[in-house]
């Protein structure tokens, strides 16, 4: 019992596997192969007909786990039901699809710095501009640069009507201040 325990705890999720959908994904590829091991076990065939996904395997290879033996595929769906209730998510919008190498990189940063079990979630917000958005359950971290030219506004404004009148060009006109047309 002893050594199935220390196992347990020492399971962790490559960087690959960052999102919950990642792990819903991994669990319903356990049970498709579990299913397949009944069916073969019940025709005394020896093919296997289930091809491991690229993702199963890393998570297999990772962790040490044999996943042809019953015992080390039922620790594996015990852990991964485990994760999938009770790590902790952060969602993070971006103004487009971060890449694969990025999002692990980013899940290894996580993992290190706030939990070694965090799963990240990824939105699409292309109003941010450059940045993210980044919120947990309870704060929320807007990291975007649409979020400074907001802080800056003013600022901003300044500088464009100074350079405006520098230049001879028409001054910048704020689109909140200028006049609404009847009917808008």
């Amino acid at each position: 019992m002893e050594h199935k325990d220390s196992k347990k705890k020492e399971m962790r999720l490559p960087n690959s596997v960052y999102s919950p959908s990642l792990v819903s994904g991994l669990l319903r590829e356990l049970d498709r192969l579990e299913n397949n091991v009944l069916q073969q076990l019940a025709s005394q065939n020896g093919e296997n007909a289930i091809k491991l996904s690229p993702l199963m395997m890393s998570v297999a290879e990772y962790n040490k786990i044999d996943i042809d033996n019953q015992a080390d595929r039922e620790e594996l769906k015990k852990y991964l039901n485990s994760i999938k209730l009770t790590a902790p998510v952060v969602h993070i919008s971006f103004a487009s699809d971060p890449s694969a190498n990025f999002m692990q990189k980013l899940t290894e940063w996580f993992r290190t710095q706030v939990n070694p079990a965090v799963l990240i979630t990824v939105g699409l917000q292309p109003s941010i501009g450059a940045g993210c958005v980044i919120r947990t359950t309870n704060k929320q971290f807007d990291l975007s640069l649409g979020e400074e030219f907001t802080k800056q506004r003013d600022q901003l404004i300044s500088r464009f009507s100074l350079s405006a009148q520098e230049t001879g060009a028409p001054a910048f006109i704020p689109v909140q201040s200028a006049p609404k047309e009847a009917g808008q």
